[in-house]
């Protein structure tokens, strides 16, 4: 099955690996997703146009039901004074567990590198990484929130990543550390772990099957 994709943009707050659990106990795989110019343009007029489907599709189902808008998977992005910074965040999430009519199914988010190659081992995605987002259109109405559209996050690829401060919010530098010209690399697998990645390859859910999933909003 192929997904819509996003142009490359800056990746926020991702999720992609271990789904967060905040606020579902089943946990959901989300991120925030920022695109500025023509390509928050582009993706926002495509959003804007499932949003206008899903309520004139409630309005036809619902002829004597006033149907009111949900609020729609994106934001307008201000600086700290206030201003337009003529960027927009995108909203992108998936169920980590999903209701079919045979019962709960997992899911999960495929994330690949900047080749296409699949990546089985969780990593860091920091703020701040260059990323292209694949996602499926979800149009609900659900009468206490009205009628929408929820974009769901089927998958990643990282062009440039960016890994996450430490704990204290502190890089290597600021504890006086240089980068030396050779040595040891945290990123660089030995040949001992190669049989663990054949082991992984099935960590990623087969996302062509058919969908009977639950409303996801």
């Amino acid at each position: 099955m192929s997904y819509a994709t996003t142009k490359a943009g800056e990746a926020l707050w991702v999720n992609a690996f271990v789904p967060d659990t905040k606020f579902d106990e089943n946990g959901v795989y989300n991120m925030k997703f920022r695109l500025s110019g023509e390509d928050a343009m582009e993706l926002q007029e495509t959003v804007d146009k499932h949003h206008s489907n899903s309520k004139a599709r409630a309005k036809e189902e619902n002829p004597k039901k006033k149907i009111k808008e949900a609020s729609l998977p994106y934001t307008e992005v201000f600086d700290e004074d206030g201003n337009e910074t003529g960027e927009l965040e995108f909203t992108f999430k998936q169920k980590a567990v999903i209701t079919t009519k045979k019962g709960p199914m997992d899911k999960s988010v495929a994330v690949f590198d900047a080749m296409g190659q699949p990546i089985t081992k969780p990593v860091s995605i920091g703020n701040g990484s260059e990323v292209i987002v694949a996602y499926e259109p979800y149009l609900y109405y659900v009468g206490s929130m009205g009628a929408g559209v929820t974009l769901r996050f089927k998958g990643l690829q990282i062009l440039k990543l960016v890994a996450p401060p430490s704990k204290d919010g502190e890089g290597a530098g600021s504890y006086g550390f240089k980068k030396q010209e050779e040595g040891y690399e945290s990123n660089k697998e030995s040949s001992d772990d190669h049989s663990e990645d054949e082991e992984d390859e099935g960590y990623f859910q087969d996302e062509t099957k058919g969908s009977n999933e639950e409303e996801d909003f």
